[in-house]
């Protein structure tokens, strides 16, 4: 039996949002839905996404280069494939290491900031 399913269940890329800059040569385009969002993380090489902390839980994925991550009091060197968790309010930040760096991650609930109408507060 075959289920009808809205299409807001279905996305590509043309379905995440504008491009947001976070720092000099750091951009992301998120696209939320329900209690969750993504986030396309770019980097250029040595972009710094300066150390942060926010009331969402967090978990990125390195898909593409090399991130030089801060975690609390920990540093260290991912790469493709390697992944991150962060729990509520604890610094983080990071850079590109030895070429541009392209993360995936996963908010929830969503970011505020990132959300439509949200960017400046």
């Amino acid at each position: 039996m075959l289920t009808t399913v809205s299409p807001t269940n279905f996305f590509n890329p043309a379905d995440f949002g504008p491009v947001i800059e976070i720092a000099p040569g750091v951009r992301t385009r998120p696209l939320a839905r329900g209690s969750l969002m993504l986030s396309l993380v770019e980097l250029d090489e040595g972009g710094v996404s300066p150390l942060h902390s926010h009331p969402e839980e967090q978990m990125g994925l390195i898909l593409e280069g090399s991130f030089e991550r801060q975690q609390g009091d920990e540093v260290r060197v991912l790469n493709e494939g390697d992944g991150f968790y962060v729990p509520p309010n604890v610094e983080h930040g990071g850079r590109a290491l030895g070429g541009p760096c392209r993360i995936l991650d996963v908010f929830t609930p969503p970011r505020k900031r990132y959300l439509p109408g949200e960017e400046a507060r």
